[in-house]
């Protein structure tokens, strides 16, 4: 008989619950300089292999720290914040954008992930510039070691959080489902609470205590997530997305990925997905 020690039965559960999301992941060679602004509702990691020229950096708008991606630098960035890209003609960097995803589509590293900046991995950036080119499966799955590799590294992120956001995602369930169903212009919160038996001013406040936000910012923030994986996976023209998603029409979707992201569908699109 095999005897599972605590801690392994919780590591287990834990690893059972939570999925690594990967909605992007590309090779960039910068040809000419590019300047670029924005904030996304995922987290990302550039790898910067020793081919690169030196001079390019980040800057994180809410500190005003620059942070160099010189060859062989990691650079953790954590979702939503305010990033300024300066990047030089000849910059290689290999880009992913990524969420640690448990039960209901809840990013448990949201919040729990700092800005890490290493200049020591010469070895990982030329792996996975070489594993995102090849792009085999079995490519893919150096690429993907090491982009949790690298988060592992920058979170902060405890037992006992994990088990918090798995426990609110399950107890929560049919409102997340209820949230995700819902329109572009947002779920009607008095609904919500009705069906949960208990009041608005109740449920607004159980529901922020648990996922840190109101259930409108919640909806808005998966919603956003959404699609920005699709603007990052195809190339399916706007009214289309804006009709998958439940918007009125393509310019109300502009304006929601505005707001969201700091940049226009176009823009993303005429950047090549860049920066995203």
């Amino acid at each position: 008989m095999i005897t599972i020690h605590q801690d392994e039965a919780r590591w287990q559960r834990t690893r059972d619950a939570l999925r690594v999301v990967c909605a992007h992941a590309r090779a960039n060679h910068f040809v000419t300089a590019h300047l670029g602004r924005n904030a996304i509702p995922l987290h990302r990691l550039f790898l910067v292999p020793a081919r690169s020229a030196s001079g390019s950096r980040v800057v994180d708008e809410q500190t005003g720290h620059a942070y160099p991606l010189d060859p062989g630098v990691a650079l953790v960035l954590p979702a939503r914040r305010l990033y300024r890209f300066d990047f030089v003609a000849g910059l290689h960097l290999v880009g992913f954008h990524a969420g640690l995803e448990g039960p209901g589509g809840v990013d448990v590293l949201d919040g729990a992930l700092t800005i890490a900046h290493d200049s020591g991995n010469h070895a990982a950036a030329a792996q996975a510039w070489d594993a995102v080119t090849l792009a085999t499966p079995g490519a893919w799955l150096i690429a993907e070691g090491q982009l949790r590799l690298q988060l592992g590294r920058s979170t902060t992120v405890s037992w006992e959080q994990v088990e918090r956001a798995t426990a609110a995602a399950r107890h929560w369930h049919k409102t997340i489902q209820r949230l995700e169903r819902a329109p572009s212009g947002g779920a009607d919160v008095a609904v919500l609470a009705r069906a949960a038996g208990i009041s608005r001013q109740h449920f607004t406040r159980r529901f922020t205590a648990d996922f840190g936000c109101s259930p409108r910012t919640w909806q808005q923030r998966q919603l956003a997530r959404r699609v920005v994986e699709r603007l990052l996976a195809d190339d399916t023209p706007f009214e289309e997305l804006a009709a998958d998603f439940g918007f009125s029409d393509a310019f109300a979707f502009s304006r929601f990925v505005l707001r969201q992201t700091g940049m226009r569908p176009s823009v993303w699109r005429k950047q090549g997905l860049a920066v995203g």
